[in-house]
């Protein structure tokens, strides 16, 4: 019977270690962490959630100037359902918008 089992899991393709996306970052609520030693040449912004409505998909991050800035779930990398929790430290780009400023490529920085 091992060998039945173990035969169909080699027919199968799945192993302990596979993964759809191995070489992908973290993962938490679909969104991406990131690792800050290995992006040290990244120029996006610090910031921390200030709030994120996860049924309405948006929210808003404070930069270190203090200014809030926008956040939908669609500029946070991950895939599927992303979202962000109160307080978490993250890195994005801002650009304007007709309104107001959105972060975009948001990721979520190990604490």
């Amino acid at each position: 019977m091992f060998a039945v089992v173990l035969a169909s899991c080699a027919l199968s393709g799945f192993s302990a270690s596979n993964s759809s996306d191995s070489n992908s970052s973290a993962r938490v609520n679909g969104a991406e962490y990131d690792d800050e030693e290995e992006f040290e040449d990244d120029d996006r912004e610090h910031g921390t959630v200030k709030w994120f409505n996860v049924s309405k998909g948006f929210g808003f991050i404070t930069r270190e100037n203090g200014d809030d800035v926008f956040v939908h779930f669609r500029n946070i990398r991950g895939r599927g359902h992303r979202s962000l929790s109160e307080g978490q430290q993250v890195k994005f780009h801002t650009r304007d918008s007709d309104k107001g400023l959105q972060a975009e490529d948001v990721s979520i920085l190990r604490t």
